[in-house]
């Protein structure tokens, strides 16, 4: 309907004012509260004196359909962002109509720039701040599906941060799920791996959940276990999603810094810079301190 009354109308970009950009912003597999993040990043003065076009699963690892998309609206910039940071499964260097940024996304052939979260020196720089705080055995609560970059990213962050302070690592601390036992949601790891640590006797002062849903399962098994969140043991998640907010105690959790991202890739679509080379620009990704620490 929306590109009916485009025709209608004839819609084009405005000739007569060059500062005018038409971007437009592809969004891949985008949960509405991951799409809300990116649209926070865009400034409203930013968004009213340019023309935006939104569109929602378009791309899919096709080239061609970003052929189509410049065809038919000869954009000046074109943002492709994924709801999670994923590499993206195409050659993506074969399109160079117009300035291209990868949002939460990336290619190795890709000439320009890639803008991502710091998923592995934040999760580092947070996990010393927890052993300075005297929280010297942080056990790590890991998904059953452990494919993504992001949760590679997150544990390699939370390993080299023991490294570096000189600590070892208790391999009792590390929670890996039965990958063949069929989980009815991540809340119920969460609870599996907190409820083995605390009947193996393992000795733990703080948990770091890979996100908030395994986060939510920990306070569960806590409860059952009598055990006070944070007077006890300390817990941190990873999303800053609604969940955090709505434990109790509120839960402590890294923040995925979506809308500083998305500023920054509006930033280089006005930039219009041609690059030779593939730039990774990493965003800092801050701990949303609450109750749970």
């Amino acid at each position: 309907k929306i590109e009916k009354v485009l025709l209608k109308f004839g819609y084009a970009k405005t000739k007569s004012n060059r500062s005018i950009k038409r971007i437009i912003f592809c969004f891949e597999s985008s949960s509405h509260l991951a799409t809300t993040r990116f649209l926070q990043g865009i400034d409203n003065d930013i968004l009213e004196k340019n023309e935006f076009i939104f569109l929602f699963n378009a791309i899919k690892d096709n080239f061609k359909n970003l052929e189509k998309i410049y065809n038919k609206y000869h954009p000046d910039g074109i943002i492709i962002a994924t709801g999670r940071s994923r590499e993206l499964e195409f050659n993506i260097s074969q399109f160079n109509l117009c300035n291209t940024v990868l949002l939460n996304c990336w290619t190795n052939d890709f000439k320009g720039i890639s803008i991502l979260p710091s998923d592995y020196q934040s999760t580092k720089k947070i996990i010393k701040q927890l052993l300075d705080l005297k929280k010297k055995n942080i056990a790590v609560i890991l998904p059953q599906e452990f494919t993504w970059q992001s949760y590679e990213d997150r544990m390699s962050g939370w390993r080299d941060a023991h490294f570096e302070k000189d600590i070892t690592i208790s391999q009792s601390l590390i929670c890996r799920p039965d990958k063949n036992k069929k989980f009815t949601s991540e809340s119920e790891i969460g609870y599996d791996e907190l409820t083995k640590l605390i009947r193996k006797k393992v000795k733990f002062d703080a948990i770091f959940a890979m996100n908030d849903t395994l986060a939510m399962g920990c306070y569960q098994a806590a409860k059952e276990q009598n055990l006070e969140i944070a007077k006890d043991f300390s817990i941190i998640g990873f999303d800053n999603s609604l969940t955090a907010i709505n434990l109790r105690p509120t839960l402590s959790s890294i923040q995925l810094p979506i809308a500083e991202m998305t500023a920054k890739s509006i930033q280089h679509i006005f930039d219009d810079k041609n690059y030779d080379e593939n730039y990774k620009v990493y965003v800092e990704c801050k701990l949303v301190e609450r109750n749970s620490i």
